[in-house]
């Protein structure tokens, strides 16, 4: 299973450590194990969350608060469905978004890989 740490974490999502540390609170699903040296490990899954959450942040302009409700309500089954006047294909954005996220974990995983090939 892979696993990421707080660190690799703000690298992919391209946001500071403190605030992924600071967006943990607010998600509870997020939870991270710890490894033999106490530091936090993350899954892949919380790894999809903070991706989400950087999008509803950042480009869905959401509260962090709404951001964290929205993610909420999605892993609990619960979110809204779409208005009939809405033209979003909100089906298909999400396959996009699933399909970019794996690519992305993807290219992470070549690169830790490659690094860890150099030492």
């Amino acid at each position: 299973m892979t696993s990421f740490t707080a660190s690799e974490i703000a690298e992919i999502t391209g946001v500071k450590e403190c605030v992924i540390r600071y967006w943990e609170e607010y998600v509870p699903s997020i939870c991270p194990q710890r490894d033999d040296a106490g530091r936090k490990l993350y899954s892949q899954n919380d790894m999809k969350k903070f991706l989400r959450l950087r999008h509803l942040v950042y480009v869905d302009k959401y509260t962090i608060e709404g951001a964290a409700a929205r993610i909420q309500q999605e892993v609990n089954g619960t979110s809204q469905a779409p208005q009939k006047n809405q033209d979003v294909n909100t089906e298909k954005l999400s396959e996009d978004f699933s399909y970019i996220n794996d690519e992305l974990l993807k290219v992470y995983s070549l690169m830790r890989q490659h690094a860890d090939d150099r030492k």
